[in-house]
């Protein structure tokens, strides 16, 4: 849907499966079919670490949405690199994760779809 008019876009009816929600801090694990290059954050630019981090897969915290784009903004564990447009059609995989108070992770294997409060 990236780039294409509002009116153009996949409408989602009941023949798609809703999977789950994502909220701004939620622990996420993807897969990436390439790898993903992620940025060193500017609050950390006077940091030791390397300039650029690399990955292909891992965990990492779902900031923010951009649907005109459908890329995700997505940052490490240590809020050190950063990924600002993440293409969601080039991961191979992305999870859900629920993180107790022990620190264990554990995939989201479902949810309730929240109710829908978009204005037209």
């Amino acid at each position: 849907t990236a780039g294409k008019k509002f009116e153009e876009w996949d409408v989602m009816d009941e023949t798609y499966k809703f999977e789950f929600a994502l909220y701004p801090n939620d622990l996420i694990w993807i897969k990436h079919k390439s790898g993903i290059s992620m940025a060193k954050q500017r609050d950390n630019a006077d940091s030791r670490m390397p300039d650029t981090y690399e990955m292909k897969e891992g965990f990492v915290y779902f900031k923010a949405l951009n649907i005109s784009s459908a890329c995700a903004t997505i940052i490490t564990n240590n809020n050190c690199y950063v990924k600002e447009s993440l293409g969601l059609k080039t991961l191979g995989a992305l999870k859900k994760c629920n993180v107790d108070v022990l620190g264990n992770v554990s995939f989201v294997k479902g949810e309730r779809r929240p109710p829908a409060s978009m204005k037209k």
